[in-house]
């Protein structure tokens, strides 16, 4: 039985969808427990440069952040890999697409960290890059890893890992039907479908979360798109 699934959010303006967009559980975003972190270092985590601009080049501690919460993307989506059973190439896959930044912005969006950024920052949420985006979560995962310790990989893993099944759907598993056949690609759906369903589970006894209607713990961040026209 397929679990029940939720409508993508709306995109910011000029973002495109992604090629391989993810069917999202209802259970989604599980996801990511900014009120349990220092105040200090989510500010930080949070604070992009220039939030509808592109991550500045010159050193500064976002930006380093960012860096670090990249390679931690990277190392999730192997490990994502290695649990499904891929082989390099499918692990090239995921790290290569999933790890893009207009990937990494759009689960950025759909798990109301944008939502919590655009709030501090008091900005327009109408307007919003990929890059930027991108960084703020990437910042955010470093800050959980510093923080949280193993339990922030695993948190990080259940953010990532539909994105990881739309891709192995569309690009891992017709190559296993043609090389390993019809069988095996089966056989990996099946895996794809299981580590979702325990995934989406699992995120049910994270606390501190980012809901679907957009409102990080008690504090009331409202929606992206809510009051974008007063901009």
């Amino acid at each position: 039985m397929t679990a029940p699934a939720r409508d993508p959010r709306p995109l910011p303006a000029h973002w495109k969808a992604l090629l391989h967009p993810p069917t999202l559980p209802a259970a989604y975003p599980p996801l990511l427990p900014l009120v349990s972190l220092s105040p200090p270092m989510l500010e930080l985590a949070l604070r992009a440069p220039v939030l509808s601009a592109p991550v500045l080049r010159a050193r500064n501690e976002h930006l380093i952040l960012a860096q670090r919460g990249d390679a931690y993307i990277r190392v999730a989506l192997l490990q994502i890999g290695a649990d499904l059973g891929l082989t390099l190439s499918g692990r090239h896959h995921l790290v290569s697409d999933v790890g893009a930044n207009a990937t990494l912005a759009h689960i950025a969006l759909e798990s109301g960290v944008l939502d919590a950024a655009v709030a501090q920052r008091k900005m327009c949420p109408t307007s919003l890059c990929h890059k930027a985006a991108a960084g703020i979560f990437e910042a955010l995962a470093a800050v959980m890893e510093d923080e949280m310790g193993p339990r922030a990989a695993e948190i990080l893993k259940i953010a990532l890992f539909p994105w990881a099944a739309a891709v192995v759907e569309a690009k891992v598993v017709p190559l296993v039907k043609i090389y390993e056949g019809a069988k095996a690609a089966v056989t990996l759906m099946d895996k794809v479908a299981h580590m979702m369903e325990e995934m989406m589970a699992a995120s049910a006894g994270h606390t501190g979360v980012i809901g679907t209607d957009g409102v990080m713990g008690s504090d009331g961040i409202e929606s992206l798109h809510d009051g974008a026209d007063d901009c």
